[in-house]
């Protein structure tokens, strides 16, 4: 709101714009936080999955592949939703890109998926790191 008129209501107006961006800040952490744990959750499912490979009882097994699906329906359900919803307005940071990558990779080594990874192990990038996640297979 433009801070217009007597003095009084542009007080008002200005606590009001204030608490109106710290809300909004508020939710964006909470958002990222949310995305950030779920994209985390994603390594653990996939050492579950691998483990459940072992079980030698096939509707033990079947079961426990049922119940990690879902979760990880669920999981990328959520991931799907942040990163659509705020990739676009997420700000842009300098961040290390050759690390984001190598959690890629490692992210497909615990799927048994060789991958190599041949370029810098550090490197800044200017950018927004869900945006580039979002473009992700994982």
């Amino acid at each position: 709101m433009l801070e217009r008129g007597p003095r009084e209501i542009r007080r008002v107006v200005r606590t009001f714009n204030l608490m109106q961006a710290q809300i909004k800040q508020f939710v964006e952490h909470r958002v990222m936080m949310v995305a950030a744990i779920s994209h985390d959750l994603r390594t653990p499912l996939t050492r579950l999955r691998l483990r459940g490979e072992f079980i030698e009882d096939p509707e033990q097994q079947a079961r426990l592949f049922a119940i990690v699906d879902e979760m990880q329906t669920m999981i990328d359900g959520a991931l799907a939703f942040f990163s659509r919803q705020h990739a676009a307005a997420e700000e842009q940071t300098t961040f290390d890109l050759p690390q984001l990558l190598l959690t890629i990779v490692n992210d497909y080594t615990d799927q048994g998926i060789h991958v190599i990874y041949t370029a810098p192990v550090r490197g800044s990038y200017h950018g927004r790191p869900f945006a580039i996640n979002e473009q992700s297979p994982i």
